[in-house]
């Protein structure tokens, strides 16, 4: 005989994850990037692994130190983690890019991003979610590729508000820098700025160089090669 327990309750309601800090992340990866570690998700409170899974820069990094190809926090943009821009054009993308319409549910206004051209043809367009603290909004970079006859590629590089946000955090700054760190360009969010970008500028195969997300002592560094 099967009895049912019709009050009782078998459910319990799971709280949202609370997103990780840069520090909270690196000293996750450093813990559990021991090879040794046989199980590394029984080390932590369930908390902190499920949010270290939903950022997908720091479960890369912590695959790839287990693995022994990452042996130091200096090393998140080493060129092993470089996203390649010419595999890009051939639909093959890196861990954590998505198209807008999988991230925020809504198709890509590719007209404005490239509203400075005729065409929008030969265009590719990937985004990721950008955290800086646990305080802080999230942010939507996103980064643009049209192609010329030349093999060059055009780039555009966006810095939106994540989705139920009207306004990116004031003063964040997004910054292009080539690989040993030199400024190329920088624009600064204002009070109410729904969006900022750099400049489109061109870049030849083999390309590389970085992109940074920035408030105060805080960033966020992604690294290129064309």
């Amino acid at each position: 005989m099967v009895y049912q327990l019709a009050s009782e309750q078998t459910r319990a309601a799971v709280l949202p994850l609370a997103p990780l800090t840069s520090a909270e992340a690196e000293a996750l990866v450093r813990t559990l990037g021991d090879a040794e570690t046989v199980f590394p998700r029984l080390e932590v409170p369930f908390a902190q692994w499920g949010a270290l899974l939903q950022q997908d820069q720091w479960l890369q990094r912590l695959c790839l130190q287990r693995r022994g190809q990452a042996s130091s926090e200096d090393e998140i943009d080493s060129p092993s983690l470089l996203a390649n821009l010419s595999q890009w054009l051939q639909q093959r993308f890196e861990i954590g890019w998505h198209s807008i319409s999988d991230l925020l549910g809504v198709e890509p206004d590719l007209a404005f991003s490239f509203r400075q051209n005729d065409t929008v043809e030969n265009t590719t367009q990937r985004a990721k979610r950008i955290q800086l603290a646990a305080e802080l909004p999230a942010m939507l970079l996103v980064v643009t590729l049209q192609t010329e006859a030349d093999a060059g590629i055009w780039i555009l590089v966006q810095l939106l508000p994540w989705t139920g946000d009207d306004y990116l955090p004031a003063t964040v700054q997004l910054t292009l820098l080539t690989q040993t760190e030199s400024i190329l360009q920088s624009v600064q969010a204002s009070n109410q700025s729904n969006y900022i970008q750099l400049r489109r500028f061109k870049c030849q195969p083999g390309t590389s160089f970085r992109l940074q997300v920035a408030i105060a002592n805080l960033s966020y560094t992604e690294a290129f090669v064309s």
